[in-house]
């Protein structure tokens, strides 16, 4: 699984990189997300019901069965919560950073009601750290002309306010709220959560083996840890880590140039590129995290092509 969702979108596109064409490509990245997650919304209308705010109150996850203990969820939650988040930022840049047009406000709240209907924290996170980088693109970008942010800012809290006042006894009722929630009383009351103990587990492992690493499942309950490095460590140990740290940095080094230039849609994949990698902090593991390694070419592409050096890397 690791080959097919990890290393296999990789080669894949390195193989054929000076055949993309990248301005085709940057009108296409807003279309696919907006395409996925009508579908996801969809779907789940048909599934569930139409109600939204009903089904804020549940977990929604797809799947053949309604029975979690038989096979694997086709998609689950967590995954329709990535798939909004990412929509609602790519929105969100285009509104700000692009053109704004209805549409955008439009997809913008697609990706809202994913995210709520997924009922997942992470991505709500994730959504608000990117927002926050996409803010502070705007206004590096346009010094003299930060009115538009506040406009938006404004309209935004205004827009929540009233949300707020006509669905409050919806909203603590959400699924999102309550996670949210019992998470900061637990945390308050020091106790665990089950991701407490994979995390424990995989680090307790990792120090059992510091050099090789022990094993891809963690021995709490037999599943990777929901944690990018945690996993990396367990499983590999240090020998294993090097050369994701050097992945990691060569990363870094790229978002830094991509902001330093200035280049609109390069930052627009660094960013998405960021908001998957936080998701790899808390979800997924390494072979299920496919969307992370198939947008890790793309986000080298453009910043090769940004310098105007296509080469394979």
């Amino acid at each position: 699984m690791t080959i097919a969702n990890g290393l296999l979108p990789i080669l894949a596109i390195s193989l054929y990189l000076r055949e993309i064409d990248v301005k085709k490509l940057k009108s296409k990245i807003h279309l696919v997300l907006t395409i996925t997650v009508t579908l996801l919304l969809l779907l789940i209308g048909i599934q569930y019901g139409f109600a939204i705010f009903g089904q804020f109150n549940t977990r929604i996850q797809l799947s053949g069965t309604t029975d979690a203990t038989e096979g694997e969820f086709v998609i689950n939650s967590i995954l329709i919560g990535i798939y909004g988040s990412a929509l609602a930022v790519s929105s969100l840049f285009n509104i700000l950073i692009l053109r704004y047009k209805w549409h955008y406000v439009m997809t913008f709240g697609f990706g809202l009601i994913a995210v709520l209907i997924a009922g997942s924290r992470g991505p709500v996170l994730n959504l608000l750290i990117c927002s926050v980088f996409v803010i502070f693109y705007y206004i590096k970008k346009n010094k003299y002309k930060i009115h538009k942010i506040f406009f938006f800012i404004i309209f935004a809290f205004l827009g929540f306010i009233a949300l707020v006042t006509l669905y409050y006894d919806n909203l603590i009722q959400t699924k999102t709220f309550i996670r949210i929630t019992e998470s900061i009383d637990n945390r308050k009351m020091d106790k665990k959560e089950a991701r407490d103990f994979e995390w424990e587990s995989a680090w307790n492992q990792f120090q059992d083996s510091p050099f090789i690493g022990d094993s891809y499942l963690n021995k709490f309950d037999n599943f990777y840890p929901h944690n990018f490095f945690l996993e990396v460590l367990m499983a590999t140990g240090i020998i294993g880590l090097i050369p994701i740290l050097f992945l990691f940095y060569s990363i870094y080094k790229h978002i830094k140039f991509n902001f330093s230039r200035e280049n609109d849609f390069n930052v627009l994949i660094s960013i998405l590129c960021f908001l998957l990698f936080i998701t790899t902090m808390t979800s997924g593991g390494i072979f299920t995290i496919s969307y992370f390694w198939s947008c890790l070419p793309l986000f080298f592409l453009n910043y090769h092509s940004s310098k105007t050096v296509i080469t394979n890397f």
